[in-house]
């Protein structure tokens, strides 16, 4: 707010002298001019009346002449000094209203403001610097779980866009240059309160300096980074354990689990998901040779990795210096029949329409629909706004950046153990990845199950923190008992065991709980609410762990504390 203050004395600076110089000629001028008292004798005003008189008749109010009637010299002088501060008041409120418009007033007000409020907010929040489609997905979903945001974004209109949006929990936004080391200072980046920074710019290289940025002044902050460049990519994790999401690559995985490892696909598409989204089992393609539209970064990604897991790949671009590159490869469009003909699109098992033109992927999509009606179609959509059009197309898998992007932060942010267990599960088998979905089925409602993770120590798990205190063993089987009836279980599956810097994917339940354990679990609603509550209420977990039931008051634990006492 101090610049505030300066910006305004600073542009106050000259209707200020003008407004003091004439109050004081005015009162000068007083005390000089001779009058008269209520006996005819010549009398001169004080300061002190001097300065009363023209301070009620400059602001207007006009008592009257004090403390005699005035000569006409004095009157004369008083009109003088009317019409003299009149004028100096005009100026100024006059500038004053000028400098309250003035963009560069408002911006400073603005920015004061935003960062007062930063500094103020009491809970733990996420810092996101970019606000467009992937962002607005984002902010949404995370503001829906509870958890508050602070957002950087250049573009003033998406910023509007904010106030006027329904958050659950309103987040605090600016628009500003993220790659700013001053907002980023302003936005909470040294924050105590602040837990990360997910950066979302369409600029690889402006989303490289934001993770210097935080890495230098805050290196204990989680990092969670948007790249669409290997070269990016590689940067940003070189330093710190930044978190990249390449949303090229995440799809091209996607894909190949879809190809390779159908099950696999579905359990992170379910682990991934929003929660109490419905649970949908996909469509998934036959074995057999595909046809990739287009060739940019989304398409070199695809084709590297399809090739990579064993797949008769023929790529179809206008670009000839990419043939050479290129085992099976047709020069032209994929919108032309006879381009897609010579792909081989009638025994194709699937297509994919990778282009950065969206009229030219739903073009596509129709013309190898007319040739294969059978034909598995994957299509990149380009632009948020077209969504209608995609999904009104029947296709069966659909890259949308932002979604991609979101999705996975989403889930990232939400538990972060999750990126841990995903790249445990990746090295496992289809078959492995088939009896977990077949697990987590059984224990939600036909909805994305829930994921939560706790660490056992005295602030998230207080209650299980103090009975391990006391207890020498605790398994893991013992907090997953039903809160009402301990012989039975909660609908939960204990995913990962995080311990010492190394992660156990489906934990024994027959474990050991240690101080500092960090455990993911996934379930339903009811299970997440009931665990919560007995890993925090001492009395829920010692009738878990003992089948006894607990007085509830503090004074029938005193008495039940005093006679057991005695009993020894």
């Amino acid at each position: 707010m101090s610049g505030v203050f300066y910006l305004l004395l600073r542009r106050l600076r000259l209707p200020l002298l003008v407004l003091i110089s004439i109050y004081a000629i005015s009162i000068l001028g007083f005390t000089l001019i001779p009058g008269q008292n209520d006996q005819g004798e010549a009398w001169r005003m004080s300061f002190f009346h001097a300065f009363y008189f023209v301070s009620f008749m400059g602001s207007t109010i006009g008592f009257g002449e004090i403390p005699y009637p005035f000569t006409d010299a004095q009157r004369f002088w008083a009109i003088v000094a009317i019409y003299g501060t009149v004028i100096a008041w005009l100026y100024g409120i006059g500038t004053m209203l000028a400098i309250i418009q003035d963009a560069a007033f408002q911006r400073l007000l603005t920015e004061s403001h935003f960062k007062r409020r930063v500094k103020n907010i009491p809970e733990p929040f996420y810092l996101i610097c970019g606000y467009g489609d992937t962002g607005q997905l984002l902010a949404t979903g995370l503001s829906d779980e509870g958890i508050q945001l602070v957002i950087l974004d250049i573009d003033i209109e998406r910023i509007s866009e904010i106030e006027v949006s329904n958050f659950l929990v309103k987040p605090l936004a600016l628009a500003a240059d993220a790659s700013r080391l001053r907002y980023l200072k302003m936005a909470g980046l040294e924050h105590p309160k602040c837990q990360g920074v997910i950066v979302l710019t369409n600029d690889d290289q402006t989303n490289l300096t934001i993770a210097i940025a935080t890495q230098l002044l805050n290196k204990d902050l989680r990092l969670i980074s948007r790249a669409e460049t290997t070269d990016i990519e590689a940067n940003i994790t070189s330093f710190g354990a930044n978190e990249v999401i390449n949303p090229f690559d995440t799809f091209s995985r996607r894909l190949a689990y879809i190809i390779n490892k159908p099950g696999m696909f579905t359990l992170f598409e379910w682990l991934t998901g929003i929660p109490y989204d419905p649970l949908n089992v996909p469509n998934f393609p036959k074995n057999g040779a595909w046809i990739l539209c287009g060739y940019g970064k989304f398409g070199r990604s695809i084709y590297k990795k399809l090739v990579e897991i064993g797949v008769d790949v023929t790529v179809v671009t206008p670009n000839k210096e990419d043939i050479i590159h290129l085992e099976k490869s047709v020069t032209g469009i994929g919108v032309k029949v006879n381009v897609l003909e010579k792909a081989g699109v009638r025994k194709a098992v699937g297509i994919i329409a990778g282009t950065d033109n969206d009229a030219n992927n739903l073009s596509i999509i129709m013309t190898a629909k007319e040739l294969n009606p059978n034909i598995f179609i994957v299509s990149r959509q380009n632009q948020r706004p077209h969504f209608p059009i995609f999904d009104a197309a029947n296709i069966d898998l659909v890259m949308q950046r932002g979604n991609v992007i979101a999705h996975t932060i989403f889930a990232l942010v939400r538990s972060p153990l999750l990126g841990e267990f995903i790249r445990l599960a990746d090295y496992q088998s289809n078959e492995w990845a088939n009896k977990l979905v077949s697990r987590i089925a059984g224990i939600v409602d036909d909805v994305v199950p829930n994921l939560w993770e706790i660490t056992i120590d005295d602030k998230q798990t207080i209650a299980l923190y103090k009975a391990m205190q006391k207890r020498k063993t605790i398994k893991l089987k013992d907090i997953l008992r039903n809160a009402y009836n301990r012989e039975q279980q909660i609908n939960t599956l204990p995913l990962l065991l995080y311990r010492e810097e190394r992660g156990y994917i489906l934990p024994d339940i027959d474990q050991k709980l240690k101080f500092g354990d960090r455990i993911l679990f996934c379930g339903n609603a009811e299970a997440r609410t009931q665990h919560h509550w007995i890993v925090n209420d001492d009395m829920v977990l010692r009738f878990i762990l003992t089948g006894e039931e607990y007085p509830g008051g503090y004074i029938w634990r005193w008495l039940t504390e005093l006679l057991s006492k005695r009993k020894i």
